[in-house]
């Protein structure tokens, strides 16, 4: 819906709407992998390769955060064990 909402913003030429819908639907696909895939889809079907390009990198960094999260406490909890992780 909000992807709906930014195409009829920008057609309007509302940009900074735009902008604030897409930031919102950034928002709700870092919650969801469901809603980023057709979230993506969407971004795709529209052939405007910037927010394709801005989708791409947000979603690199979320699941880059995430990893990086996820050694960090498997490093806790092995140290907090006594155990070396590798």
């Amino acid at each position: 819906m909000l992807f709906e909402l930014r195409l009829i913003a920008e057609d309007l030429g509302n940009k900074e709407r735009a902008i604030e819908n897409l930031e919102s639907m950034f928002d709700a696909t870092s919650r969801d992998p469901s809603v980023y895939e057709r979230f993506y889809g969407a971004l795709i079907a529209s052939g405007n390769a910037g927010p394709v390009l801005l989708a791409l990198e947000r979603r690199f960094a979320l699941e880059n955060n995430r990893a990086n999260c996820i050694t960090t406490h498997i490093g806790e909890f092995g140290e907090s064990c006594g155990a070396a992780v590798i």
